[in-house]
C-alpha cells in the first residue's frame, strides 16, 4: 500500500473519529446545557432527534453523490458544516436555535459513513479489505473515548459552550485533512477508477455485506463502545450498563478482525 493510499485511510480514519466525538458529546455536555438553556429533558431529545432526522435524510443522498461526484470535494465540504453546526452549538440561546445549529451538524455528518467507506474500497485491496474496514470502523469508538475523555476537562475547565467550539474548531481542521490527503480514486489506477467510480451505491453495499470480516468489524466497533460507554453521568440505576462482560467479546472481534 502506497503513501497516497495510506493518507486516503487516515483521512478515512479521521472523520468517522471526529464525526462521532462530535455526536456523542452531545450527552456530556447535557446537564450543562438545560439550566443554560432552560429546556427541559424532553426538549433535549427533540434537539438530538434533530441531529438524526438530518443525518437519515441525507444519508442516502451523500451515499449516491459521492458515486457521481467527487469525493474530496464532499468530504471536505460537509466536514466543514459538521463543524460549523458543532461550532453555532456554543452560540445557541434556545431550544430552536440548538435545534437548527445540531441539524447543520446531523446533515454535515451524513458524509462521514457511507462516502467513506466507498472510498476506501477504492484505494484497498480485496486482500487487506477486512483490515482497513475494522481499523476505520474503530475510529468511530476512539471518537468517543475521545470526546469522553476530553470534553469534560474543557467543560469544566472553562464551559460547555467552549466545549463545542473546540469541536466545531476540530470539524474545520478536519474539513482541511480531507481537502489535502482525500482523492477520489488511485490516480496510477485508471481503470480502478473507471470500473469503481460510477459504481452504485447498491454494489458497494453488497460487498461489504459479502466481506468475511465485516461482522468482526462490526462487533469490535459496537464491543468497545459498550466497553467504554459513560457510567459517571447522572442515569436510573435500571439503565446502568456493565462495562466488564463485554471485555471477552472485544477481545475476541479483535483477534477475528485482524
Amino acid at each position: 500500500m502506497d503513501k497516497r493510499a495510506l493518507a486516503v485511510l487516515a483521512a478515512g480514519f479521521l472523520t468517522v473519529f471526529t464525526a462521532y466525538a462530535i455526536r456523542y458529546s452531545y450527552g456530556v455536555l447535557l446537564p450543562e446545557m438545560l439550566p443554560a438553556l432552560a429546556i427541559t429533558k424532553t426538549e433535549a431529545g427533540v434537539i438530538y432527534a434533530s441531529y438524526f432526522i438530518a443525518y437519515t435524510v441525507f444519508s442516502p443522498l451523500l451515499g449516491l453523490l459521492a458515486d457521481r461526484y467527487n469525493v474530496r470535494v464532499l468530504l471536505t465540504l460537509f466536514s466543514f458544516v459538521l463543524g460549523l453546526g458543532a461550532f453555532l452549538m456554543a452560540y445557541s440561546s434556545s431550544l430552536v436555535q440548538a435545534s437548527l445549529f445540531f441539524t447543520l451538524a446531523g446533515i454535515g455528518h451524513a458524509a462521514c459513513w457511507s462516502p467513506v467507506m466507498a472510498l476506501v474500497q477504492r484505494w484497498t485491496s480485496d486482500r487487506h479489505r477486512g483490515k482497513v474496514l475494522a481499523f476505520v470502523s474503530i475510529g468511530c469508538s476512539l471518537g468517543i473515548i475521545g470526546s469522553g475523555a476530553a470534553v469534560p476537562l474543557i467543560a469544566v475547565t472553562y464551559s460547555w459552550r467552549m466545549g463545542w467550539v473546540s469541536l466545531g474548531v476540530l470539524g474545520v481542521l478536519l474539513a482541511m485533512i480531507n481537502f489535502l490527503l482525500v482523492r477520489s480514486h488511485p490516480a496510477d489506477s485508471p481503470g480502478l477508477h473507471q470500473a469503481r467510480l460510477g459504481q452504485p451505491l447498491s454494489v458497494t453495499y453488497l460487498r461489504l455485506l459479502h466481506d468475511p470480516k465485516l461482522p468482526a468489524a462490526i462487533s469490535t466497533a459496537h464491543s468497545i463502545i459498550i466497553l467504554i460507554l459513560p457510567t459517571t453521568s447522572e442515569r436510573e440505576p435500571s439503565t446502568s450498563i456493565p462495562t466488564i462482560a463485554p471485555t471477552p467479546i472485544t477481545i475476541i472481534s479483535l483477534t477475528a478482525a485482524w
